[in-house]
């Protein structure tokens, strides 16, 4: 019985680890498609963001900013997904330095639609 039990346990931790890291970036195949995303509106130099329970980071296009009423908040955003891949030679200006900006992935809403959700 215990054997069992122990199995169990470890299906479950491999289970919600796997949806963990599953769950980080967006899946390759819902680029372009439109989708609908919940976590906290927040402000960042790249412009108005959510940022997700999983610690995925959200840009919406077109939005420099959250209003003082929203950012903070709750917020569910529909749109179309965009991922661009930025590398960090990109982000080097012809003297070779540094410019601002995000290395990486960066997710990008647009024909973003939005609504704050009430608690």
């Amino acid at each position: 019985m215990k054997c069992m039990h122990g199995r169990f346990l470890l299906i479950i931790a491999v289970s919600v680890l796997f949806n963990a890291c599953y769950q980080k970036k967006p899946k390759e195949n819902m680029e372009d498609q439109n989708i609908t995303i919940t976590g906290t509106a927040g402000n960042g130099k790249g412009g108005a963001l959510v940022l997700t329970k999983e610690d995925s980071v959200y840009y919406v296009d077109g939005l420099e900013f959250w209003d003082s009423s929203i950012s903070g908040n709750e917020v569910s955003v529909t749109g179309v997904l965009k991922t661009e891949s930025l590398s960090s030679t990109e982000m080097k200006n012809e003297n070779g330095e540094w410019k601002a900006g995000v290395v990486g992935d960066k997710n990008t809403i647009h024909y973003a639609k939005w609504k704050v959700i009430d608690k």
